[in-house]
C-alpha cells in the first residue's frame, strides 16, 4: 500500500503521503514559510521514476507544481 512505502533513501522518514499532505496544509493555511526541503525531497523522487513517467509529468504539469506531480506518482504507484 502506498501510504507505508516510503519512497526516500534509508535514514528518511517522510513518505509520499506525508509529503503531499505537508503541501497541501502549507496551502491550506496560506503559509508563508517556505517549503524548500520538502521540494528538495519531492525533486529528488521525480528523479527517481522510470524515464517514461518523467516524460508524462513534463507534458502534464509545469516544473513547480511538486504536489501535483506527487500525487500522480502516488496514483501510478497505487495502480500499478
Amino acid at each position: 500500500m502506498i501510504e507505508s512505502y516510503n519512497i526516500l533513501k534509508k535514514g528518511n522518514i517522510m513518505n509520499i503521503k506525508q509529503m503531499i499532505e505537508s503541501y497541501t496544509y502549507a496551502r491550506v493555511t496560506a503559509s508563508s514559510s517556505p517549503l524548500d526541503h520538502i521540494d528538495n525531497k519531492a525533486l529528488e523522487i521525480i528523479g527517481q521514476q522510470r524515464e517514461y513517467l518523467k516524460k508524462t509529468l513534463d507534458v502534464l504539469f509545469s516544473p513547480n507544481e511538486y504536489e501535483a506531480r506527487l500525487r500522480y506518482i502516488q496514483r501510478e504507484k497505487t495502480h500499478n
